[in-house]
């Protein structure tokens, strides 16, 4: 409560503030970046979000000033610790020394706590730098700082230097070629030999002549972290586990137009991750302390295809290939015996794969009429995977293949209708025996048809779907366990608006969705329904428009579910189960000057089998202001 009053209170501060004849905008000056301070909260089903964002730059004649906070945090209503949040402050300030250099002083602060699992749980970063910016609007800027940071990790307060270092290379124009670049570094070393090291390097350059494109980005990414094993103990001699992370990323694409209706595009990207992770020292009981893990992983992605426009017809044919590679390695670090090495190095065995995804795909759009067009779209693709361990039973092969097909008629400017069908199937096979129980077959099926109706007094758009879902399991006949299933359901939707005058409307959202799970026999293609669910919901609503930027819409939800065994005898439910929500439904749009607030919320009256259960409210309110 107390939480909620100092948010109201904060309102009706922003609330004078938009109206006073003395506005904050008069203290900033003009800045290309937003002003703006935004805070909010919700509460959906016992879970409570916060956010609380400032970014504040604004320049006075003593320099430039630049205020950022940004806070997220989440809580639920079961236990008393149950709360978790993470804030970032930033406080710089720059001021001119010559025409493009500044002399920098920023102040950064970053709180990560988490009470779910232990009170003490927590980071808390506190810096303080100082510097030289420079910045060239036709070459680029760069920063650089250094300063003093204050740690505390869990239980531990260290302190130690920071440094950090940014850099933007504008686009230059080189023969046509437009090449950019741009670095990021950050360096904290502290007392305990606890280091944080990042550092972000890209470039990418590109040319485009007419309708032909030709675009290269490549980078490398650096990180390395410390963490303490023994907490508890402060001294400066602790074990420390190091990470280091190594990234290598390239992409290239292009386009060239061979004809005037005729084009061909290929994408190409490889990207290799490495990280080693060892331990400073050994540890007694511990045998991870023992080794170096090292980790390698590389990705390569290739796509080709080809483009043709022909009059009205619009085709798309292409490849695609996927190949990804993991390697998990251990090396000695110190004594350790051979049955250890031997354990440890099996476990790390296991995680080795391989894995090869091929496909083929076709797009196609050919416009019938001014009225009528037809979508259609297919891919097939061939998953390999592939595991060198021995005592690694997850070597598959997935082959999946999509349909789809749409239809879109327009009988007036009132008036369009859409059929889609959608077909999907995947065949899952395990190449080893010990899982081959759990080859099967998906295939989904969905014929879906929506209407919309729009004379701007009325607007109407129905849904209906039929959706069958089928799950095939090879060896089923051969007595496994597993049991072939089947999910089928019908489904109707629609949105309704009646336009009353231009300030007044009414609308109403409803679905109504009856869904059946079963036992399936896929060769005499029959089943035996086994439950039954009836799902129904309904929100009419009034809305009220006072002008383009303020509106209030009051409604009623209702929700219905019932679900129970299924009785072939009589084709009816047993042991039936309802549940009925009933809620006074509110949403609120206000922007007032500069300050804007969005307010949506629901009191969920709850009942269950007909017998009242409690109160579920449920809230969404967020506010803003844009200097």
């Amino acid at each position: 409560m107390n939480c909620i009053k100092k948010i109201i209170i904060f309102l009706c501060f922003l609330l004078v503030l938009s109206n006073s004849n003395r506005s904050v905008a008069d203290i900033l000056t003009n800045n290309t970046e937003t002003q703006n301070i935004e805070i909010g909260f919700s509460r959906l089903n016992n879970i409570w979000n916060f956010t609380g964002n400032i970014n504040l730059p604004f320049n006075t004649s003593f320099g430039n000033f630049h205020i950022k906070n940004i806070y997220q945090g989440i809580a639920t209503e079961q236990t008393e610790s149950n709360f978790r949040d993470a804030e970032f402050f930033l406080f710089e300030y720059h001021y001119p020394i010559f025409e493009n250099i500044f002399a920098v002083a920023s102040s950064n602060l970053t709180l990560l706590s988490d009470l779910y699992s232990t009170k003490s749980n927590a980071l808390f970063r506190l810096s303080g730098l100082g510097g030289f910016f420079l910045k060239d609007n036709q070459i680029g800027k760069l920063k650089l700082l250094c300063g003093m940071e204050n740690n505390k990790q869990i239980e531990v307060v260290s302190n130690g230097f920071i440094f950090k270092g940014d850099g933007d290379l504008e686009e230059i124009d080189f023969d046509g070629y437009k090449l950019s670049s741009k670095v990021m570094s950050e360096f904290v070393l502290l007392k305990d030999e606890r280091n944080s090291k990042d550092f972000d390097f890209s470039s990418s350059i590109s040319k485009t002549n007419n309708e032909n494109l030709l675009s290269i980005n490549a980078g490398y990414k650096f990180k390395e972290r410390n963490f303490l094993q023994d907490f508890t103990n402060k001294n400066s001699q602790n074990a420390i586990e190091i990470h280091k992370e190594n990234k290598f990323y390239g992409l290239i694409a292009t386009k060239f137009l061979i004809t005037k209706n005729l084009a061909t595009i290929i994408d190409a990207d490889v990207e290799n991750i490495r990280i080693n992770r060892y331990f400073n020292k050994s540890l007694e009981q511990n045998n991870l302390s023992l080794i170096y893990r090292n980790y390698n992983e590389l990705k390569l992605n290739f796509n080709t295809q080809i483009d043709l426009n022909y009059k009205s017809i619009y085709q798309s044919l292409g490849v695609k290939v996927n190949y990804r590679t993991e390697e998990n390695l251990i090396e000695k670090h110190t004594q350790i015996s051979n049955d250890d090495f031997t354990f440890l190095q099996n476990l790390e065995n296991q995680k080795n794969n391989i894995s090869t995804n091929f496909g083929l795909f076709y797009k196609n759009m050919f416009i019938i009429s001014p009225k009528d067009t037809l979508l259609l779209n297919a891919s097939v693709s061939k998953l390999e995977y592939d595991t060198p361990s021995k005592t690694n039973n997850d070597d598959r092969d997935e082959f999946y293949a999509l349909g789809n097909l749409i239809y879109k008629k327009r009988f007036s400017d009132l008036l369009t209708l859409a059929s889609e069908l959608n077909l999907t199937q995947n065949h899952l096979v395990f190449i080893k025996k010990e899982r081959s129980a759990q080859n099967n077959w998906n295939r989904i099926i969905q014929l879906k048809n929506t209407i919309c109706f729009d004379n701007k007094i009325l607007l109407f758009k129905p849904t209906f779907e039929v959706l069958a879902n089928y799950n095939i399991y090879d060896f089923e006949s051969e007595g496994a366990e597993i049991k072939s299933y089947s999910f089928r359901q019908i489904s109707y939707k629609d949105s309704l608006r009646v336009k009353l005058n231009e300030k007044y409307a009414i609308t109403n959202k409803s679905s109504v969705r009856y869904y059946e799970q079963g036992k399936l026999f896929w060769n005499s293609f029959s089943e035996i329904p086994q439950r039954g669910n009836l799902e129904i919901m309904t929100l009419p609503a009034v809305n009220v428009l006072f002008n383009e930027f303020n509106s209030i819409s009051v409604g009623f939800r209702f929700f219905f579910l019932e679900y129970g065994q299924i009785d072939l005898s009589n084709n009816s439910l047993t042991n039936v189960q309802q549940i009925k929500t009933y809620s006074p439904d509110v949403s609120i749009f206000i922007k007032l000057n500069k300050l804007s607030i969005k307010c949506y919320g629901y009191l969920e009256y709850q009942f269950n089998d007909n017998s009242y259960s409690g109160i579920n409210p449920n809230l969404f309110l967020q506010t803003s202001y844009n200097f």
